[in-house]
């Protein structure tokens, strides 16, 4: 959802959940920054644009590597006995 959101604008997203909960805790390990209070008793977390680059995983290139070994090619036909 956040690669989509951040394909259209670059603005900063929030959004806000109950302490000592499930939520909270994936939101921490999911990057997600605590910026403070939301309502009475929410905690408000934010994701930037610029946070959310930093969290993805770029692809390596494929590394190729051949190496020939000993190969001998023949073009005969064996013959069965």
């Amino acid at each position: 959802m956040l690669d989509w959101y951040f394909t259209q604008t670059k603005h900063k997203v929030w959004l806000g959940t109950s302490p000592k909960t499930r939520a909270e805790t994936f939101y921490r390990k999911s990057g997600w920054s605590e910026v403070g209070i939301h309502g009475n008793d929410e905690i408000k977390f934010e994701m930037t644009f610029e946070s959310w680059e930093k969290l993805q995983v770029k692809p390596k290139e494929p590394e190729i590597q051949a190496e020939v070994v000993g190969c001998k090619i023949s073009s005969q036909k064996e013959k069965s006995i």
